[in-house]
């Protein structure tokens, strides 16, 4: 389909161009009058976007090739009715008269177009006698003039319809994106011009230490809907309202067994993890910790029974099975003791699931945290979270004193915002190398206060 813009004084002559330019078969799509302000500033009072199928293209351009500009003006003067099908008739697709007219038919295979060009066209024959006796001021072919009210329909020789709607919705399109062009050259060249300064570096900050885009977006929509014009002009007052706003948007939680509404003050508290993520020495700092306490270990790594005891004051017990853990965890309770258990998962998930639920099941106060590193990637924290997001009440991070980059804390924290943050393990030394989580801690890692 080839489409193009027509522009006139007249809708006559407007017409007369669509005619000699695509043929009787072009296809008004639209047309508009140029009137008021407007028209003012057009050069053309009329306008006509019209359109002709490639067949019917290429068919007229078989035809034109034969003609020169004094026949093309008179052929083209006719009724779009005889115009057509002299084409159609005519149409050489295969040899034909060329540019220079080789190839040239036979005299016994000439045609009407043959004897149009040659000026032998002989009396009463219905094809270019009509055509002849039409002077060039003749109507413009009724059969292709459109009403200004409604251009969607075409009638000639073949009544075509348009869908006006179709090509609307191209024209917005086409409006969309240079309105994104412009935008986004806009944006290119003058930066700071798009929005408050303090939003503008307020952005560009989160965005360089490494905060998720949606948490970005979120903040600078709130400041910009809660503080004044010339607060978000001033790139500190911005900062420090985006200090609180993170500050509340960090779930911390104390563990289930620092509550003094729970009777006795016995819980189970499960430590699950995968592997190297520095449970071990966290399960160890827990048990000091919290006095009257029992650390179960159910594992495959052998740790000296008697060295823990003698050197944590804790009791410890190692088991390689479900039923062994759940009598430790019974006896621990009946000795009024807090039971924590240090679990790391194996390949199989669904077993770790099965021991959690097991465990629950057994027992009325149980709390489960996940224990993640901090020096492991964002992404692989992630995967592991969504892995144990249905099962766990909390989560802790390890090796915060090797930590680069806090803000993969932040995100996760934010993304999974109602699993509270428990610990924070901030190195080797047991018992004082452990603290309760805060968000104060996480943001000073970020921004180095």
């Amino acid at each position: 389909m080839y489409v193009r813009k027509f522009e006139a004084d007249t809708l006559d002559e407007a017409l007369k161009s669509i005619k000699r330019e695509l043929g009787p078969d072009a296809i008004i799509l639209k047309t508009v009058t140029n009137k008021g302000i407007k028209g003012a500033f057009k050069r053309k009072r009329i306008e006509i976007t019209a359109a002709i199928s490639e067949k019917n293209y290429i068919s007229k351009a078989n035809v034109d090739k034969v003609l020169t500009e004094d026949q093309k003006e008179e052929f083209y003067s006719g009724r779009a009715s005889e115009i057509a099908k002299m084409i159609d008739k005519n149409d050489r697709s295969y040899g034909g008269y060329g540019n220079i007219g080789l190839n040239k038919p036979l005299k016994s295979a000439t045609t009407d177009l043959d004897n149009f060009l040659e000026g032998q066209v002989e009396e009463g024959k219905d094809d270019f006698s009509k055509f002849l006796d039409i002077p060039k001021e003749a109507p413009v072919v009724s059969e292709i003039r459109p009403t200004l009210q409604n251009t969607s329909k075409v009638e000639n020789q073949y009544e075509i319809e348009t869908d006006s709607k179709t090509i609307q919705a191209y024209e917005q399109r086409i409006e969309l994106l240079e309105s994104s062009i412009r935008e986004l050259k806009n944006l290119i060249e003058n930066p700071r011009q798009n929005g408050p300064r303090g939003i503008f570096q307020l952005r560009t900050l989160l965005s360089g230490l490494g905060i998720c885009g949606p948490y970005i977006q979120r903040i600078c929509k709130k400041a910009v809907f809660e503080l004044t014009p010339e607060s978000l002009e001033d790139a500190e007052s911005v900062f420090e309202f985006s200090l609180r706003e993170m500050m509340s948007d960090v779930n911390t939680a104390m563990p289930l067994f620092s509550q003094t509404n729970i009777q006795n003050n016995q819980v189970i508290t499960v430590l699950i993890s995968e592997t190297s993520s520095g449970q071990e020495s966290l399960a160890l700092k827990l048990g000091v910790l919290k006095e009257d306490s029992v650390l179960i270990d159910f594992g495959q790594k052998q740790v000296e029974r008697d060295f823990v005891q003698k050197i944590h004051g804790i009791e410890y017990e190692r088991v390689d099975s479900m039923a062994k853990a759940i009598y430790g965890m019974r006896k621990g309770l009946e000795e009024k003791k807090s039971v924590i258990v240090n679990y790391r998962s194996t390949k199989d998930k669904n077993e770790t699931k099965k021991i959690i639920d097991g465990i629950k099941r057994a027992f009325d106060n149980v709390e489960i945290l996940l224990t993640l590193s901090s020096i492991h990637s964002e992404d692989y924290n992630r995967k592991v979270l969504n892995i144990y997001k249905d099962l766990i009440d909390g989560i802790n991070f390890t090796f915060l004193d090797q930590c680069l980059n806090f803000a993969g804390i932040f995100n996760l924290s934010y993304e999974f915002s109602k699993i509270p943050l428990k610990f924070f393990g901030t190195g080797e030394v047991i018992p004082e190398d452990i603290e309760a989580a805060s968000a104060e801690r996480v943001l000073d890692g970020i921004f180095k206060l």
